[in-house]
């Protein structure tokens, strides 16, 4: 089989670096706005440097030749005598290069291609967290390309092997960590996928979640391998309820297919299930029509496992990643939120789990009365970015301690105009949940009283055709927030127990 270009680049450099006294442990060319060489040392440092054509926008270089300029963005001056030997190496590699035909075509190709890349200066203590889970990046690639996604081009707080990413798992449980994500890239695109899933269990991770489009989940093989390592839970992307949008979404013919039934065989194994759904452009005006489609193909009463029927975030696009070579994909919010606002009054009607992320969603101030669904609105203290601000209009606003403000590129295309406590908002509802009856407040006391489980209060509840206050079917979380606010004790749910397999005696 002929190699890529790609490969062919990567296999040259990696000879001139395997001459060097302690060549670096791995070793990857990646391509997109420049060509990336990606070192990392025993000790899972990573050494990034770019090379594009001397004419690319961008930090002074480092060193330029014929046709390439050399760029380090980080300090010379901190870097361990391996890297500094790696970077001269990497020097004379050019040299040669310049002497090669192919060379200045491959350099131009890569100059041209898409894909955007993190901060270089970012260091490995500065790798990503989300609130209480540890975010382990396993890799890069991915089976799908998304026009929005935010991990095309060099992510710096990769990994590369089991033991790197063993390094990561050991630090963060260090810190305190006892959630982790794993993402990439796409994970399931490693076959020793489950051995990294043993080892977050094995170092004493509670609760391990895979972060997938579930393209590969089709087999149940994986899925059930996954499973009796220790998965817990999926956030698996499903942008449409209709297969030829989701697959146009990915540009992965099939993709519909293989993460619905990734989806029936994680329910089945009872590994939880958590759908990610994208707003955007395309797919925008589908939003009410997908969750109705969720809560009929994968029904709670339908799941055999003790935590219900698949949760949905709803997300919005962010103008990062590979988004920022295509900022069309990012509607207004002004006119996605109308949208927004009735499948969340849906979701509440038929007892979906569904929540606005952070980072990923739109600013509580657009949402008026729909509070209760955003996470920023929960709790725990909102990062801070460069790459988002709060505008005049935040000044007093009664949120502003927990959010993170929002995106400068989205400003840059639309203006702040949208944003403030003071806006005028038609799809708005209030804000204030009407109180439970006294009836309904007395049942609820007596099934707590009895052990029931905010699960199992919300189960039979909606099975007596009970509504909630806003006439909508319960959820745990909902019935958990009506107890505590009338100061009523519940009980956190039991131990998740998997189904039996179909082999196993009854």
């Amino acid at each position: 089989m002929a190699r890529t270009p790609r490969k062919r680049w990567e296999n040259f450099f990696r000879e001139h670096l395997d001459r060097v006294p302690r060549p670096p442990a791995t070793f990857k060319v990646r391509v997109g706005q420049g060509v990336h060489l990606l070192c990392e040392d025993a000790n899972q440092r990573l050494f990034h440097v770019t090379v594009s054509t001397c004419d690319a926008p961008g930090p002074p270089a480092w060193a330029e030749t014929q046709h390439a300029a050399l760029r380090y963005t980080g300090k010379m001056e901190e870097l361990p005598p391996d890297a500094e030997a790696w970077l001269h190496t990497i020097h004379t590699a050019l040299m040669a290069a310049d002497l090669l035909e192919d060379w200045p075509a491959f350099l131009s190709m890569a100059g041209q291609k898409k894909g955007i890349s993190v901060r270089q200066e970012q260091t490995a203590a500065e790798a990503i967290t989300s609130g209480d889970e540890l975010v382990v990046r396993l890799l890069e690639p991915c089976n799908a390309k998304c026009d929005f996604c935010g991990c095309i081009g060099v992510m710096n707080d990769a990994t590369f092997s089991l033991a790197s990413a063993e390094a990561r798992l050991s630090e963060g449980y260090a810190q305190g960590y006892r959630r982790v994500v794993f993402t990439g890239g796409e994970p399931t695109l490693l076959r020793d996928l489950p051995d990294y899933v043993t080892l977050a269990k094995r170092l004493g991770y509670g609760h391990v979640n895979l972060q997938t489009n579930g393209f590969k989940l089709r087999d149940r093989t994986l899925c059930e391998a996954l499973k009796q390592a220790g998965l817990d839970s999926i956030l698996l992307s499903l942008h449409s309820h209709r297969a030829e949008v989701h697959d146009h979404v990915l540009k992965l013919p099939g993709g519909f297919d293989g993460a619905v039934a990734g989806i029936d065989h994680c329910i089945a194994l009872g590994i939880k299930v958590h759908l990610n759904f994208v707003l955007h452009d395309e797919n925008l005006t589908d939003l009410v029509d997908y969750l109705t489609f969720v809560y009929k193909r994968f029904d709670r009463e339908a799941t055999p496992t003790p935590h219900g029927h698949v949760g949905v975030t709803l997300s919005f696009v962010s103008p990062v990643g590979w988004t920022l070579e295509h900022l069309e994909r990012i509607p207004r919010i002004s006119d996605a939120a109308p949208i927004l606002a009735k499948a969340l009054s849906l979701a509440e009607a038929l007892g979906l789990e569904v929540h606005v992320p952070g980072l990923c969603g739109v600013p509580l101030c657009t949402m008026p009365g729909y509070e209760t669904f955003f996470d920023e609105y929960r709790g725990g203290t909102p990062p801070e970015l460069d790459t988002r601000s709060k505008p005049p209009a935040c000044a007093g606003c009664s949120f502003t301690d927990r959010c993170s403000g929002y995106w400068n590129v989205y400003f840059q295309l639309y203006g702040t105009d949208e944003i403030g406590p003071h806006r005028h908002r038609p799809w708005a509802r209030s804000a204030e949940e009407p109180p439970p009856s006294p009836a309904l407040l007395a049942a609820l006391r007596k099934l707590a009283a009895a052990g029931r489980t905010a699960f199992a209060i919300a189960q039979l509840l909606n099975k007596k055709r009970v509504r909630t206050p806003r006439g909508g079917r319960w959820t745990d979380e909902q019935v958990t927030r009506v107890l505590t606010t009338h100061g009523i004790d519940v009980l956190p749910p039991p131990p998740r127990r998997s189904p039996p397999s179909p082999t196993s005696d009854p």
